[in-house]
């Protein structure tokens, strides 16, 4: 059974916080193999982003991130991403809204 942490959104919380304290789930996921920024719609029709990481023995799902824009949600994403040993600064990976994917072959596996 593979290991899933979904970080679940509460009204008036902080996603991003949550989202930042959720890293330390990390290691629990294994070795990653990828990591997607995606859109979806809330059940109140609200577009959000999220993003998940996939790893060799399960996933994470992090909501609040953001990308595309020099905001909190980006600085959470930086967040993660150095913790992931990736050099890269989220308001550069895509435009606002716009999907994507980094895969094992940029990662640096083995952490």
């Amino acid at each position: 059974m593979s290991y899933i942490y979904l970080e679940q959104t509460q009204p008036g919380g902080d996603p991003v916080a949550r989202s930042i304290r959720a890293m330390r789930h990390l290691p629990k996921i294994g070795v990653p193999r990828y990591i997607r920024g995606y859109t979806y719609r809330d059940a109140a029709g609200i577009v959000r982003e999220a993003v998940v990481v996939r790893g060799s023995r399960g996933s994470i799902r992090f909501v609040g991130f953001s990308w595309g824009s020099d905001c909190e949600g980006s600085s959470g994403l930086d967040s993660l991403l150095s913790a992931l040993g990736i050099a890269t600064i989220a308001s550069t990976i895509a435009a606002p809204g716009k999907h994507w994917r980094i895969t094992s072959d940029i990662l640096p596996l083995g952490r």
